[in-house]
């Protein structure tokens, strides 16, 4: 299913497909028809969506049956709850700190937390400043905000523990449940999350699994190709036990990769599939979801592959010769959900291509 539609971000969950934009949330079913819409700035919360432009931007994340978008009311952060079965807004929550101002992205939802952060940082600092705000989401309430001079970008939350490994400044930060830092190094590098680690592609190809709790090295493994900048060169498994990407073999060509994500051992080594001559090894996305691997090649034809061994499943080319850095997607329900913002259309795949 292609529909007209403008959607930064699209999530599949609770038998619909949320489309995010600025002016609204449309829920919308396998065939395209809209289920539900909550606009944004009314719809009973209140809130202005953190949408700006047609760049695709993580502002939402689901937790259970609901569905909460980040934005900005009375000039504050804040957080509407959203019933993706019946599309009514049923909570909104403010930043309790009066520097807190609106939301700039989503992070992502570990244990009943939300990790967002936002623009405006204690009084005081002279750039105007930036905050991480951890939200207990049952409790509607802050559970810790943590203040930072520099713009946080990656960011990455490990599936047990309660730390939050971030980039800024040029420089990789540690905070811990409490929202206080505990490791800083100086690196470059775009961020994944294992089950227990942080995983750091830097600027020399190299990828690194990190102790989220102190920074130090578990294993190394040369040659990855570089990530996009929205942070996912690297896919990782449901479970958080492996982890994929796109290497740079000796002859200077390309080939999908699985390693253990404990270990950094490699599982499977394959070809990119045959057919896809364009095969950049910068600017890489990758996304895992309903037991496939999926692949977004520099000239957006998405493959999707066998995640066991990693021989090609299916294709669509119906986002060939457009900037995969100006496309969302996410997977999920049997779904591969792909927007184009700037064109404003939504296409829906069922996980087997159909």
């Amino acid at each position: 299913m292609t529909q007209s539609a403008a959607a930064s971000q699209v999530l599949s969950a609770n038998g619909a497909v949320a489309c995010v934009s600025e002016e609204a949330v449309r829920g919308v079913d396998d065939k395209g028809d809209t289920k539900w819409t909550v606009d944004g700035g009314t719809g009973g919360h209140g809130i202005s969506f953190a949408v700006h432009d047609a760049t695709p931007t993580t502002v939402a994340g689901v937790d259970g049956n609901l569905l909460y978008v980040a934005g900005s009311k009375a000039l504050k952060g804040a957080v509407a709850a959203i019933d993706m079965v019946s599309g009514k807004a049923v909570s909104t929550v403010v930043a309790d700190r009066p520097f807190a101002k609106g939301v700039l992205r989503f992070w992502g939802i570990r244990e009943g937390l939300a990790y967002l952060v936002g623009l405006g940082g204690d009084p005081g600092s002279a750039s105007g400043g930036y905050y991480v705000w951890a939200l207990d989401l049952a409790d509607r309430r802050t559970a810790w905000v943590h203040s930072e001079t520099e713009r946080p970008v990656a960011s990455a939350l490990p599936l047990t523990g309660d730390h939050v490994v971030f980039t800024a400044g040029g420089s990789l930060r540690a905070l811990d449940g409490n929202g206080e830092p505990v490791w800083e190094r100086k690196l470059t590098a775009t961020l994944a999350a294992t089950e227990r680690h942080v995983i750091v592609l830097d600027e020399r190809d190299t990828l690194q699994a990190l102790d989220p709790a102190t920074g130090d090295r578990v294993w190394t493994a040369e040659g990855a190709a570089e990530g996009s900048a929205h942070g996912d060169g690297i896919a990782i498994d449901k479970g958080g036990g492996l982890l994929y990407g796109l290497w740079q073999d000796e002859d200077g060509g390309h080939s999908l990769r699985c390693l253990d994500s404990a270990t950094g051992r490699t599982r499977w080594q394959a070809p990119v599939p045959a057919g896809q001559k364009d095969a950049k090894g910068s600017g890489v996305r990758m996304l895992y979801g309903d037991g496939n691997l999926y692949w977004m090649a520099s000239d957006a034809v998405v493959w999707a592959v066998d995640p066991a061994h990693g021989k090609a499943r299916w294709k669509y080319t119906g986002l060939r010769g457009r900037n995969p850095a100006f496309l969302a997607w996410s997977a999920g329900e049997g779904r591969l959900c792909l927007s184009d913002p700037t064109a404003r259309t939504v296409s829906l795949l069922h996980a087997n291509g159909a």
